[in-house]
């Protein structure tokens, strides 16, 4: 090896460590990926690991959606089906899922004080679990996000 090869052995080796000096672009870029399958699982309605669809909402929300028993009816008294997808009452939990990124870490959030009640479930109060961020159960980033987020890592740390 020439010295011209050392010293762009060298020089490479020192733009990895400059960059590793400051991770928050790959951090922001984390972020993003994670709350963007969030934002796809509310659209789709599925989970964003598994890909099954979340249970469908029960009647009694059905009936509070569309406003109650009273307004649930049409004059002819038919039954009024409310146009509200799943989760997206209001949309204030989708709206809630947010990240800050610093230089060494990005952490995820979903705000509101119900979120963990829809991402969990609560079989006492007979409410389903409808994940919607790319999580397990014990709150670990799925395999496949992982892996998509390690190469995205690679990328940025060998890229110019």
């Amino acid at each position: 090896m020439n010295t011209t090869n050392i010293q762009e052995v060298g020089n490479f080796l020192e733009s990895i460590i400059d960059r590793t000096n400051n991770m928050k672009p790959i951090m922001h870029t984390i972020g993003e990926k994670v709350t963007s399958k969030s934002m796809e699982a509310f659209e789709k309605e599925r989970d964003p690991i598994s890909g099954i669809p979340w249970s469908p909402v029960s009647s009694d929300t059905t009936l509070t959606q569309a406003g109650g028993k009273k307004r649930a009816k049409t004059k002819k008294g038919k039954q009024r089906v409310a146009d509200k997808r799943i989760l997206r009452d209001t949309g204030d939990l989708q709206s809630s899922i947010d990240y800050t990124a610093t230089k060494d870490s990005t952490e995820i959030v979903a705000a509101k004080e119900y979120a963990a009640t829809h991402f969990f479930g609560d079989d006492k109060r007979n409410i389903k679990q409808r994940r919607y961020m790319p999580f397990t159960d014990e709150l670990d980033l799925d395999t496949k996000t992982t892996n998509e987020i390690l190469e995205d890592i690679g990328n940025f740390i060998i890229d110019d």
